[in-house]
This record gives C-alpha cells, sequence and structure tokens, in this order.
C-alpha cells in the first residue's frame, strides 16, 4: 500500500504508480471535499478530532499528525509527521517528536505510524533520517505498528513497494 496525495498531478501520479507496480494506493485529500469512488481506496487528512467524526463515514481511512489527541481518537487509522513538530535538535538530545507515551499508545490503540518518505528528498536529511531511526526504535521497543508511505505529490515522488518495504527494514 502506498500513499498519494491528491492534487492537479494525480492522474499522472497514478499511471505511474501502475508502472511502478503498486497495487494498492490510497490517495490522501488535504481538505474534505467530493470524494469520487474508483478502484483506490481514500483517506483524509484530519486536522482534529471534531473533523475525524464529521468525516469518518466519507472516507476508507482517516490520517493525522502524531498529536496525542488524534492518536486517542479512534476514528483515526494512521498517524505520522511526529520528525516534523520539532524544528530544532537540542544539545543532548533529538527532537524526534516522539516519546514513550505516544509510542505506547500507538501501540494499545492499534494504529499505524507513518514514515514519510517525502521528508528524506527535503534539505536536512541527515536530521530527518536521524528522527526516523530514533523513532522506529521506540515504536518496535511497545511493538507499534509501522510502515512506510511516499506522499507522493508528483509522480516522481513515488517510490516503488519493494523499495520502500526494503528501507524500513534496514536504513529506518
Amino acid at each position: 500500500m502506498d500513499v498519494i496525495i491528491a492534487n492537479e498531478h494525480l492522474q499522472e501520479t497514478l499511471s505511474f504508480a501502475g508502472n511502478l507496480g503498486n497495487k494498492e494506493l490510497v490517495i490522501l485529500h488535504e481538505k474534505p471535499g467530493v470524494v469520487t469512488k474508483n478502484k483506490h481506496k481514500t483517506a483524509l487528512l484530519v486536522k482534529n478530532t471534531r473533523e475525524a467524526q464529521r468525516y469518518h463515514c466519507k472516507y476508507d481511512y482517516l490520517f493525522g499528525l502524531a498529536t496525542r489527541e488524534l492518536i486517542e481518537n479512534k476514528l483515526v487509522s494512521h498517524v505520522f509527521g511526529a520528525e516534523t513538530m520539532e524544528a530544532k535538535d537540542k544539545t543532548h538530545r533529538r527532537g524526534s517528536g516522539m516519546n514513550q507515551v505516544l509510542a505506547k499508545l500507538i501501540a494499545e490503540k492499534k494504529k499505524v505510524y507513518c514514515f514519510d518518505l517525502r521528508l528524506l528528498l527535503e534539505k536536512d536529511q541527515a536530521a530527518m533520517l536521524g528522527r526516523m531511526q530514533q523513532n522506529k526504535r521506540l515504536l518496535q521497543k511497545y511493538k507499534a505498528k509501522t510502515a512506510l508511505y511516499s506522499f507522493a505529490e508528483e509522480p516522481l515522488g513515488l517510490r516503488a513497494e519493494k523499495e520502500r518495504k526494503l528501507f524500513l527494514e534496514g536504513t529506518v
């Protein structure tokens, strides 16, 4: 399964994903709107629990940032983005955005923590990779489910399923 962000490049991205061999795709909408049913599953990026309550029937999945409010919500199935919560690392501590309380909640509530591959295509790759590795170790300690998705906005942002799986097992 891979996640594609809905925008003006959606059709190009979907055709490119088919060429890469991605079988199951989820189209992530950043704003609620008209959802066209096709062979791909749909998801909504919710900002708070009120949005989750309002739109949970219209979408197959609800994604949210890794905040305690959304992790505790039973309607949100996938959380991501803890690595970007803190802008800067401290002197003796990495600001990965994840702690043992959030990791344990993710495991108990049976959520999937999604690592965003887009973050590694930006300028501060080393810091993001270190934060992802730290979060993965913490999530593994509490036996939480993890996944690596491309969150592609354009066709060249996509990665094959085999590449993502190997990257998650090895590097992150």
